[in-house]
């Protein structure tokens, strides 16, 4: 048979394969539909996505294909031919064939013509349309193998013991809520699943499978109807929605004895790679219309692609269309010159440095991150910079301009004291961090002012003193207090280990409060600045390096100074407790409020006796506004923003116009100009 001659696509159209009925061992047969794909025209044809990995493409299936002429279409020179395919879409569509019945699936690798350049790039752009709009995706990760069976069986009794699973940005993370005929034995404490070292195996198999690692199938659950997706393993199929929370279940919330893991270390990376994507699904997709690129191509970086230039395409999907047209697929340039154009694209719509958090001390120019090496990353419970916008232009090719304020220096390298292992020991953890603080403390750590400025350091200031549950009853999911750390370390440093509390303080286990502390920071090191500070900056840090806060950016950011004046370049995110609440630039008097940070919502509140809480920084109540820009206060969560009263038309402002450059400059704050290489 001749090979298949694709028509091309007009505007808007795309391909879908009618696959015909068959059995097993028949050969694969289906007509290909140009259909018209437009949601703003409401013109959505029912079909169903593949959601696969290519796997090899050496000795090929084949597909036989024909096109559908539908009345009022282009006439056809030629309607019937066959194409070759990998052999694992060609399992997929023998296991999703029907007996009696034609199917309407889109799959890439046919619904695309590979050969043809131009329309792969054109169809790139339609992902986001594709699988959100799809009746359903169906996951397949292959045929029968001898563990499947069991594996879902597995699946299915762990997924008897939930009734619920939600996201929780109190305990920023997942929480798993038991059914009422739960088998207690998940839910002790210290104890783990009561699954045998083959269940184990399965889970472990199945984590290890592609689909879980590659980028583009991240877009594509992503993307997907939660509802009304399935996954498929050979014969066996599971909804999504069920598949992903039992696995959660199984895979985070107690790890699995190590004896029973064949590879440790593929086993932690590929459980974080699923939680990060399931966390993905469970997260309104609404928020990413916001049209934040960065965030999300931080959020796909645990995934593998064959070509990092697709680490930002691939994340076109995700975002606004306003912002994905600003990004055009051109694989001519380089990672580093796409990346490049994604940060300048988000200064100039968000007012903000939030790019240069994932700085990685790689490649020139240092404040542009290296797509090929894992990001930096620090999440806070604090915004250093406060309500400011940043002030930055690119002054010349590759040197980036900012304004911000020299904080304090580097007067030692760090120690290092990273994040707990899945399968570390407490013990081996808490050492390192009792030795860390003896080596910081020495002597001091007698007083509590010098261990809670330590206790904050390995925190990241995440403790329930300066957070808005302060003001909330405590719960089990409540934040640790300076005071329950610094019974906690005091024991350890006297060698007490796991100590039972008792009453209300059950949940406080050496194992819970460890457990509590932030993980994914790439700040893993820990020093004394000449400042007397204790503080975490990245392992690359070195004596001589500087910490500035920088307009627009959230976290400090560690420089270090180059030969010529006013030059550094970018070594990574820092944590200063000093100057994590905007006191860079408008100090440390708030007038009597109490300085909280509110997770649920990002941002700082401020609470005193008596007085309702606010989110607009107090320091800044004497201070008038320029012009006739107004601050306004939203009616359902009190959020700031502002606006220009004599026209009303033009952009709301979510960044404090009183905390401009021009604005602080003026009031004698001693702003910089920092040179970025």
């Amino acid at each position: 048979m001749p090979r298949f001659q694709y028509l091309p696509l007009l505007p808007l159209e795309l391909r879908l394969l009618e696959l015909q009925p068959g059995f097993p061992d028949d050969p694969l047969v289906g007509g290909i539909l140009h259909q018209k794909l437009s949601p703003q025209d409401n013109e959505i044809p029912e079909f169903e996505a593949l959601s696969y990995c290519w796997g090899s493409q050496s000795h090929p299936d084949s597909i036989n294909l024909t096109v559908k002429q539908h009345p009022n279409e282009r006439p056809l020179h030629q309607d019937t031919g066959s194409i070759n395919i990998g052999r694992n879409l060609a399992a997929a569509l023998r296991a999703l064939r029907q007996p009696s019945e034609n199917r309407t699936l889109w799959c890439d690798s046919i619904c695309i013509n590979q050969e043809d350049i131009k329309e792969r790039s054109s169809q790139v752009k339609r992902m986001h349309d594709i699988y959100h709009q799809a009746t359903r995706v169906i996951v397949w990760w292959g045929p029968d193998t001898s563990w499947s069976p069991l594996l879902m069986e597995t699946l299915r009794w762990a997924g008897d013991q939930l009734k619920a699973v939600t996201l929780s940005f109190a305990a920023s993370g997942v929480l798993f809520d038991r059914s009422d005929t739960a088998d207690y034995r998940f839910w002790e404490d210290n104890t783990p699943f009561p699954l045998n070292s083959d269940q184990w195996r399965a889970v472990e198999q199945l984590l290890a499978l592609d689909w879980h690692k590659r980028l583009w199938t991240y877009q594509e659950i992503v993307l997907a109807n939660q509802q009304t997706s399935v996954v498929r393993l050979g014969k066996e199929e599971m909804p999504w929605a069920e598949f992903k929370d039992t696995l959660l279940f199984i895979s985070s919330y107690k790890p699995p004895p190590p004896s029973v893991i064949l590879v440790l270390a593929g086993y932690v990376f590929n459980t974080e790679a699923f939680y990060s994507r399931a966390f993905q699904c469970m997260w309104n997709l609404d928020r990413y219309k916001q049209g934040n690129l960065f965030h999300v191509i931080r959020m796909a970086t645990p995934y593998l692609c064959s070509d990092d230039r697709d680490r930002v395409y691939a994340s076109r999907g995700l975002i606004s269309p306003s912002v994905a047209e600003s990004i055009e697929p051109d694989y001519s340039k380089s990672v580093k010159e796409i990346f490049t154009a994604v940060c300048l694209d988000h200064i100039a719509r968000h007012k903000d440095l939030e790019f240069l958090n994932a700085c990685n001390a790689a490649t020139s120019p240092s404040w542009v991150a290296d797509l090929e090496r894992p990001l930096g990353q620090l999440c806070l419970d604090a915004n250093a910079a406060g309500k400011s916008p940043a002030s930055a232009s690119l002054i010349s090719p590759g040197v980036l301009e900012v304004a911000g304020v020299s904080c304090d220096k580097l007067c030692s390298d760090p120690l290092i004291l990273r994040g707990r292992k899945m399968f570390q020991p407490d013990a081996e953890h808490i050492q390192a961090i009792v030795d860390v603080f003896q080596s910081l403390g020495g002597n001091s750590l007698l007083h509590d002012e010098c261990l809670d400025k330590l206790i904050l350091m390995l925190t990241y200031g995440a403790v329930r003193d300066h957070s808005i549950q302060k003001l909330e009853p405590v719960t089990r999911l409540s934040l640790f207090s300076l005071q329950d750390w610094r019974e906690k370390i005091r024991q350890w440093i006297s060698g007490i280990f796991d100590e039972e509390p008792h009453g209300k303080n059950i949940w406080k286990t050496d194992s819970a409060i460890i457990r509590s502390l932030p993980i994914g920071n790439t700040a893993v090191g820990c020093l004394q600045t000449l400042g007397g500070s204790f503080i975490r900056v990245p392992a690359e840090s070195r004596s001589g390096d500087i910490v500035a806060v920088f307009l627009g950016s959230r976290t400090a950011m560690v420089l270090r100074p180059q030969t010529k004046p006013n030059t550094y370049l970018v070594i990574g995110p820092a944590y200063h407790p000093e100057f994590c609440q905007g006191q860079a630039f408008l100090g440390d008097d708030f007038h009597g409020w109490d300085c909280l940070w509110e997770r649920q919502w990002v941002i700082l509140a401020f609470h005193k006796e008596g007085q309702p809480l606010r989110r607009t920084d107090p320091r800044l109540d004497q201070v008038p506004y320029d012009g006739d820009i107004t601050g306004f206060i939203t009616t359902d969560h009190n959020f700031p923003f502002w606006r220009h009263t004599n026209d009303p038309h033009r952009e709301v402002l979510f960044q404090d116009p009183r905390m401009s450059e021009a604005s602080l400059v003026k009031r004698g704050v001693p702003v910089q100009r920092f040179q970025l290489l």
